[in-house]
């Protein structure tokens, strides 16, 4: 029987908090992801393991339509088939189809990578690899191409991106190897010599000193804005990337018990981490609460422009 009703699938998304799945019966679930992004997927066994499908995003998928399909895939099951194996080697097939670089490479990061990983790496490529690859086939990429693109971007003055690319191409390549997309990996040969260099650990730090100008500065700027401060002296206090703070949300503070639970969705490894807070940063949270005024998000947008995130955006931190 049923158990889902568009009136709690709405209330669930309005709230944002995270949903690893709720049973709709019969194997039909629905998530609702850190990013907000509320799906549908079919739970089933196939021999003895447990399998998923998912079907496509709510409400794009109404709850209705999601059901007609849940009916649909579990006959296709029932008849032998793993219906997620064949989505997978539909959606590679179609990649290698299109046969060009820019639809593998979509391809690996839905295959390789979180939601958030997947975002750092398309925008990566986005400006450094599709302009000089997108369109080429991905046997036609050679190690003349891989090397034209590591040295331009070492040219623009990123070195470290280069190196970041370089390992991203070398993944890349041997996932299409792996599945006779290609019969060689073009960037195997090459190592961080050919790319930006090896990297050394900063060891640069503030001085108590400047510390104190800093945070006097920012006291006497008529621009800056208190959430901006509040954001910079709690980057400061807890030692947290720009990310991890400005997409916080309320429902991972235990203010009570002096803790952030950051979930592992927003980490840089992808596990989550217990952050203890110091008196002075739950004097500020609790400032910011005030100020959010309601509002999920610690650092609510402020402006039109980055309302679309519901939170202050990273670039507006860079900005400041």
């Amino acid at each position: 029987m049923a158990k889902l009703t568009d009136t709690q699938l709405k209330a669930w998304v309005r709230a944002g908090k995270p949903i690893a799945g709720k049973s709709d019966g019969r194997g039909l679930t629905f998530t609702l992801s850190g990013g907000g992004t509320a799906s549908w997927v079919l739970r089933y066994r196939y021999g003895d393991r447990q399998r998923e499908y998912t079907i496509g995003n709510y409400p794009d998928i109404s709850l209705s339509d999601a059901r007609e399909m849940a009916i649909s895939l579990r006959g296709r099951v029932q008849k032998g088939e793993d219906i997620a194996a064949t989505k997978q080697a539909e959606k590679l097939l179609a990649a290698a189809n299109a046969n060009t670089f820019k639809a593998l490479a979509s391809e690996w990061m839905e295959r390789e990578m979180s939601e958030s990983m997947q975002k750092k790496v398309q925008a990566t490529f986005k400006r450094y690899v599709f302009p000089k690859l997108g369109n080429l086939a991905p046997e036609a990429v050679h190690p003349q191409h891989i090397d034209r693109v590591l040295r331009n971007i070492v040219d623009l003055g990123a070195p470290t991106v280069s190196n970041d690319v370089l390992r991203y191409l070398k993944r890349l390549f041997s996932f299409a190897r792996k599945r006779r997309i290609v019969s060689d990996n073009p960037a195997a040969d090459f190592d961080y010599k050919d790319a930006g260099g090896k990297e050394v650990a900063r060891e640069r730090a503030l001085s108590l000193d400047e510390i104190k100008k800093f945070l006097k500065a920012m006291r006497e700027s008529p621009t800056l804005g208190r959430d901006n401060e509040l954001a910079f002296r709690l980057l400061l206090l807890l030692g947290v990337r720009k990310s991890e703070l400005l997409k916080a949300e309320w429902t991972e503070f235990d203010l009570d018990n002096a803790v952030w639970h950051l979930p592992g969705g927003r980490t840089k490894t992808s596990q989550a981490i217990q952050i203890p807070l110091p008196p002075l940063a739950l004097e500020m949270l609790r400032e910011l609460h005030v100020r959010a005024a309601g509002s999920r998000w610690v650092f609510p947008a402020r402006r039109t422009g980055s309302r679309k995130l519901g939170h202050i955006s990273v670039d507006t931190i860079n900005l400041a």
